[in-house]
């Protein structure tokens, strides 16, 4: 069967050069509720878009991929019912909570799992088949091998994006807009302070260590693996018509095996950061690939006359548009299911420790109920601390190709006494069960509503941390089905890295997972590396011990997360926990 042509679209003017030069499908937000806020449709528009699609044959999918509150997700389940009502095509989910909304409520409604789900392994496809997802959107970083494997083994249909922009976090797991500016990725709203300057502290060279180029596949979409996937995606919602009329055109030519009026030269003039790279698909990020990176320049611009050349590609070709007064369909009732009675907090509520370095331990950790250590701690040191306590391992959130290798470490750590296994993706949820750990959520699974956690214990999670984005009030409003736990202290993880700037710049054996990288302001995150990916944390410790009544009634333990931390800092640290007062030193609230 031949892959779709999956276009994006931000307005009407792109909608017309989507249909016009040849888009199988397109995809569009609606108000603020998708992943480009700022390119949201109406209701009025979204109905007469599928009306003029559909007529031309095209399928429209309707993006609600944000995390929503409690509050929030009567208002998404409402625009849902409206793209229903009007013959969408498919919903794009990220959040858990609504999707198991979605499945319950329009089940005859197909759904989509976003990239921003972070699903990269084929246990973690079938989980999404659980989930009643008929199709799953790849993370950008896959390699062609760990692509055509994912292809193959894939339960459900696999959408893959070809053209566009790289984010420099793997989709999901990234809080930097959130962390600085209060705009959050996951949320809409992402501000993009990732393309400012960024440098590795102290060194010179790269100062935009966390911009990549844009990705370009025009030369392989008809070869293995590309072939093989049910929709080829374009990126690029906030994107001029123009940049959508040359990506479509020039694609459905080489899908179609004919020659382009649009050449690679167009496409890089259009948009594009100092051109293009598939450092991911050929796998020369792991060999830390400087090539990868880049940022818009003056040559990246496109002339008047190419833009009025692209203009002309669809503006000739005229197409009936529905009246936006046209009335709307009937929209059904969704009202929201009762939910189960919360797993009422303790008294107290629980201490869980978790920390990158067993060797920075504080020496007296009495009264830690769980202590989580690295994935690929030593058996014996598992061993030892599991004698005292109960233990676990904090699963990487990068796993990729990597599945049987972490399984076969996660099934050591059962054998040296661990009981637990912290996991940030559907991935690591479903390594965990396969390994016998139980499986605990964490702050990349992005839970962010009762119902989320309500579906992530029909998955068999045993509790889960709170999203990290999530303000006092929302959390007084959780009836999570599981117990919640929130980040009472740590440097919160704001980018999963699967192309380091450091050992793209400087090497694995001179960075010996001790760098940093500096913003604009002179301001230093540090960077450490899990064995698989590296994570950027913020500067700022995150601190919340001393504000747990206002949301007690919800939480049923406190994580205290150390990262690069001595010895000494970490036992200060417990100490003010312990105390109930507020940490030493600079520190941040976070959105709470």
């Amino acid at each position: 069967m031949k892959a779709e042509l999956l276009a994006p679209v931000g307005n009407m003017e792109s909608l017309r050069a989507a249909l016009a030069c040849g888009a199988d499908a397109v995809y569009i937000g609606l108000g603020e509720h998708s992943a480009r806020a700022d390119a949201g449709f109406s209701r009025e528009m979204f109905y007469a878009a599928v009306t003029q699609a559909h007529a031309a044959g095209v399928r429209v999918y309707l993006a609600l991929n944000i995390l929503f509150t409690d509050r929030e997700l009567s208002r998404a389940l409402a625009d849902a019912a409206s793209a229903a009502a009007c013959k969408a095509d498919a919903v794009i989910v990220q959040d858990l909570g609504l999707l198991s909304l979605l499945r319950e409520q329009l089940p005859d409604l197909p759904l989509h799992a976003s990239t921003q789900m972070s699903v990269q392994t084929a246990a973690g496809l079938a989980l999404l088949q659980r989930l009643g997802v008929r199709r799953a959107v790849l993370p950008r970083e896959l390699t062609r091998r760990e692509l055509a494997a994912l292809l193959r083994a894939s339960p459900i249909e696999c959408e893959v994006f070809v053209h566009g922009a790289h984010c420099m976090s793997v989709s999901g797991q990234c809080r930097l807009s959130a962390a600085l500016g209060g705009r959050s990725g996951n949320r809409g709203n992402c501000a993009q302070p990732c393309r400012l300057p960024w440098r590795i502290s102290g060194q010179a060279g790269n100062r935009f260590a966390l911009s990549l180029k844009d990705r370009c596949c025009l030369d392989e979409v008809t070869a293995q693996p590309l072939s093989e996937a049910a929709s080829l995606k374009i990126e690029g919602r906030r994107k001029r018509p123009e940049y959508v009329a040359a990506a479509v055109t020039a694609y459905r030519a080489a899908l179609d095996g004919k020659p382009s009026a649009v050449t690679k030269q167009m496409l890089r003039e259009v948009f594009s950061r100092q051109g293009f790279t598939n450092g991911y698909t050929e796998g020369s990020f792991q060999k830390g690939d400087a090539s990868m990176f880049g940022t818009r320049a003056a040559e990246d611009k496109a002339s008047p006359e190419v833009l009025g050349f692209l203009r002309g590609l669809y503006k000739r070709e005229p197409i009936p548009t529905p009246a936006l007064s046209a009335p709307l369909p009937e929209t059904p009732n969704t009202a929201l299911p009762p939910l189960p009675p919360p797993a009422g907090p303790g008294i107290k509520p629980q201490l869980w420790l978790q920390t990158l370095q067993p060797e920075a331990l504080p020496r007296d950790i009495s009264g830690i109920t769980r202590l989580f250590l690295p994935w690929n701690t030593p058996a014996d040191t598992l061993c030892c601390h599991a004698k005292d306590r109960e233990v676990g391992i904090t699963l990487p959130g990068g796993i990729f190709g990597n599945y049987d290798r972490v399984l076969s470490v996660a099934r050591t750590a059962k054998a040296a006494g661990a009981a637990y296994a912290l996991c940030d993706t559907l991935d690591g949820v479903a390594l965990a069960r396969e390994a016998g750990l139980l499986a605990l959520g964490g702050q990349g699974l992005n839970l962010h509503n009762s119902y989320a956690f309500q579906t992530a214990y029909a998955l068999g999670v045993q509790a889960a941390v709170c999203s990290p984005e999530l303000n006092a009030a929302q959390i007084r409003d959780l009836k999570p089905a599981i117990p919640a736990v929130l980040v009472a202290y740590g440097r919160l993880p704001l980018m999963l890295l699967r192309a380091c700037p450091i050992r793209a710049q400087m090497g694995c054996k001179a960075c010996r997972n001790s760098q940093s990288l500096t913003d604009r302001k002179g301001i230093a995150f540090p960077v450490r590396c899990d064995g698989l990916c590296a994570v950027l944390y913020n500067s700022r410790p995150h601190y919340l011990a001393d504000k747990v009544k206002l949301c007690a009634r919800s939480v049923s333990a406190l994580l205290i997360s150390l990262t690069a931390e001595s010895q000494r800092e970490s036992e200060r640290v417990l100490e003010r926990i312990r105390s109930g007062n507020t940490p030493e030193g600079s520190f941040t609230r976070g959105s709470f």
